[in-house]
């Protein structure tokens, strides 16, 4: 691994030792570890019509909107959708989440990894309204849905 830089009109060539080359990719991969691990705590909370409380890894719905995206020929790859585009924009705007959630997500997409955390009883919920809603406040009483860190 090398750099070629100009100074000037004077060409200069730096080459990195591999102890170098290496703290580099660790470096790189503690990064990629890190802005992964912000999404990896982070659950969305859908309140279902039948009162019942749902959360949903947003890793999830981020690895959904990543594979979505990677057809992008800008992005090209899963990782680079994800890493690049997707946990930036869902880091910057907790909307931007519920909104991929609620608009192009199915409830049958990712009840496998919902989890209930408070139950109601109410026969006959309609649990994919209650996710389609869940991320749309405006048609919702506030709170409805919202998106938390993960407290161990």
């Amino acid at each position: 691994m090398s750099n070629c830089n100009e100074i000037g009109s004077i060409p200069l060539k730096i080459e990195l030792s591999q102890e170098e080359k290496t703290a580099i990719l660790l470096r790189e991969r503690a990064e990629k570890i890190r802005v992964q691990g912000k999404i990896d705590n982070k659950l969305l909370r859908v309140t279902m019509p039948d009162g019942s409380k749902w959360d949903v890894p947003v890793r999830k719905i981020a690895e959904h909107r990543a594979r979505y995206y990677m057809k992008d020929p800008e992005l090209g790859t899963f990782e680079k959708s994800y890493n690049e585009d997707t946990i930036p924009l869902f880091e910057s705007d907790d909307y931007e989440i519920k909104d991929w959630g609620a608009n192009n997500m199915n409830w049958k997409d990712i009840v496998a990894f919902a989890r209930k955390v408070e139950s109601h009883k109410m026969a006959d919920s309609d649990f994919q309204e209650g996710w389609i809603n869940g991320g749309q406040l405006p048609r919702l009483k506030a709170g409805a849905c919202s998106v938390r860190n993960v407290s161990n």
